[in-house]
């Protein structure tokens, strides 16, 4: 999970910087966009966007490291998201 969130701030920290040199408009839409997709990936892979009766049956059928490897990759992309949707924050306060 270490890796995720360095792959994370390496990748908001390039887009902060072309951002500064070059236009902010496009950057704010990547990094942002970016952000928001992982954070609805890892809400998809979390079950926060299914009803109870689905997580119900997810919970009888899946093998513990089937969840665990789904948990797994819940956090690891809600990590790497999260510096990109705060760079596309701070490019957005900056504009």
């Amino acid at each position: 999970m270490k890796k995720s969130i360095l792959f994370g701030t390496i990748t908001a920290c390039s887009l902060f910087i072309l951002a500064l040199i070059t236009s902010l408009d496009f950057f704010i839409y990547i990094a942002g966009g970016l952000g928001i997709v992982c954070f609805l990936l890892s809400g998809v892979l979390g079950g926060a966007l299914i009803s109870g009766d689905q997580i119900r049956a997810n919970i009888h059928t899946e093998t513990k490291d089937h969840r665990d490897k789904r948990n797994t990759g819940m956090y690891m992309l809600a990590l790497f998201g999260l510096p990109n949707f705060i760079a596309g924050i701070l490019l957005t306060v900056l504009k």
